[in-house]
């Protein structure tokens, strides 16, 4: 968790993300990335949506700098763990942040479920 950045005032929550990973076997360390990572680019891409809706362009660009991460992530860029449409839509997110288009973006959050998985 420690490598995956979160937003200012953003916390892991250890236990929630555990139960989520698969039981003890050869995935479960997939799993756990790709849950720290998930949540990681739901509370990103909320971080991004609650500053373009806020007029907030320095925490917007904090927010970009992130997302424009994400295509590297192991959950996004292994293919045992995203195919290709996942890669091509994260590639779509990135670009939207970077021109401010909050359609991708949103629909990322909104596909995630992030406001459950933030407990929003």
């Amino acid at each position: 968790m420690a490598i995956t950045p979160l937003p200012a005032g953003r916390a892991y929550p250890v236990d929630a993300l555990r139960s989520r990973a698969e039981p003890a076997g050869n995935l479960t360390v997939f799993a756990g990335v790709q849950q720290v990572q998930f949540y990681a680019m739901c509370a990103w891409s909320g971080a991004w949506l609650d500053a373009d809706r806020s007029g907030d362009e320095a925490g917007a660009a904090r927010a970009t700098k992130v997302i424009a991460t994400f295509p590297g992530w192991k959950s996004v860029s292994d293919s045992r763990l995203a195919d290709d449409s996942i890669r091509t839509q994260i590639a779509s997110v990135v670009v939207a942040a970077q021109t401010g288009d909050r359609g991708p973006v949103q629909g990322l959050f909104d596909g995630m479920m992030c406001n459950t998985l933030l407990g929003n």
